[in-house]
């Protein structure tokens, strides 16, 4: 920045800028100019946060900067279409600011910067760079940078830097109990959206968003549905979505075939995700259906071959068996000893209606179904009639090891 002096002998210029010079051409410095009552106003009004540090070499105006955080958001150079132009920005200074900016004369230009002149002795121009310049009374004579014009469209222009959200959508089918991934498109994103999905778990952005489109990362815990909202940082809606939430599959692949279950998170909860922790941790790999009553139900989730105890990894869940699903063919439910939350891996499938499993009371609970058998049910009816006997003190366990090969969630 370049001072200008006034005294009686007019005002001297010490290598000025052009635009300077152009005004001292144009004689449309005035020396002295009017005696502003508040000029913290015009430079409160007209600078960016970061002006403090820009005009540092201004210090007769240096004080009055200090309150511009608090009136301006932080430059975001083309985070909006339509650029603000010069003369959009010169007729908002003077709509905001008429004491320093009075009227509305002519816009004149000089090799590269416009700029304006006002009887009030003050003076504004925009290089083609968009660079912003003022000089008037309250600079002392002295050549003020005021920033770009990219830091001035929200204030010009509101509308254009509130977000606006068209599509918030998953980038693949959501599976329960797994990450997804969200996306949001819309505009002027970055001047402030956050995404608030409350039966998504650990909630991140994702790098690489702009100001049209932003990713997010969680970990989907929403049975049926997962609520989706973009809000805006006044708190503002500016687009709230219901996302379908498929419940969750599991592919059983035996010795005998093949068995596919649904699982019922809105149901039971805490027994599907229990379930699923340990069929994604692999525990269920090379266990077996170790009892087996054709009447009654097929067992498995706990010993491997020779009839020995997996231990679980898991502590024992809270009993879910409360929860409106019946023990009728085909449901899968979780074993127990009798003490009603010790349920850990073992689970059974049903091969008939067994409604005496149900809940009755809280001195009898019954066994917590949490999901059914969608596909193979026939390899379940073969397994129930397999020959059986008794090992190593365990009634029921079928003669040749029917093996669960593998336990993986498909949906």
């Amino acid at each position: 920045m370049v001072p200008l002096g006034c005294d009686s002998n007019g005002c001297v210029m010490n290598k000025a800028s052009q635009f300077v010079l152009a005004l001292m051409v144009a004689t449309l410095v005035a020396c002295g100019g009017a005696d502003l009552a508040a000029p913290d106003v015009f430079v409160a009004e007209m600078h960016k946060p970061d002006a403090v540090a820009r005009a540092a070499d201004n210090p007769a105006s240096a004080t009055a900067l200090a309150p511009l955080a608090a009136k301006f958001s932080p430059a975001r150079a083309a985070a909006t279409a339509n650029a603000l132009d010069a003369d959009a920005f010169m007729n908002w200074a003077q709509t905001r600011l008429p004491e320093f900016f009075p009227g509305n004369p002519a816009t004149l230009a000089a090799e590269g910067f416009v700029y304006r002149a006002y009887n009030s002795g003050y003076f504004i121009g925009v290089t083609t760079a968009g660079d912003v310049y003022a000089l008037g009374p309250v600079t002392n004579g002295a050549l003020l940078a005021l920033g770009n014009l990219s830091t001035y469209v929200c204030a010009v222009y509101p509308d254009r830097c509130i977000p606006q959200v068209g599509t918030i959508s998953a980038q693949a089918a959501l599976s329960y109990g797994k990450t997804a991934t969200l996306e949001v498109v819309g505009s002027a994103l970055d001047y402030g959206i956050n995404l608030a999905a409350p039966g998504c778990s650990t909630l991140t952005e994702l790098a690489g968003s702009s100001a049209t489109q932003r990713q997010y990362s969680c970990k989907v815990n929403a049975a049926t549905t997962l609520s989706v909202s973009a809000n805006r940082t006044d708190g503002s809606i500016a687009l709230s979505v219901a996302l379908p939430v498929p419940d969750p599959q599991l592919t059983l692949v035996t010795t005998k075939g093949t068995i596919v279950l649904e699982l019922n998170p809105a149901k039971a909860p805490i027994t599907v995700n229990n379930f699923l922790r340990y069929a994604n941790d692999g525990f269920y790999g090379n266990l077996l259906f170790h009892r087996v009553i054709s009447n009654f139900m097929i067992q498995g989730g706990g010993f491997t071959t020779g009839m020995v105890q997996k231990a679980a990894t898991y502590a024992p869940i809270k009993l879910e068996s409360n929860n409106g699903l019946s023990n009728v063919r085909g449901t899968v439910a979780m074993a127990r000893t009798n003490v009603a939350d010790s349920a850990t891996s073992q689970f059974f499938i049903n091969v008939v209606d067994n409604l005496f499993l149900n809940y009755a009371s809280t001195a009898s609970p019954g066994y917590a179904v949490f999901g059914k058998v969608v596909q193979g049910l026939d390899v379940v009816d073969l397994i129930k009639v397999v020959p059986t006997t008794t090992r190593s003190g365990y009634q029921d366990v079928p003669v040749t090891d029917v093996l669960i090969q593998s336990v993986t969630q498909t949906r």
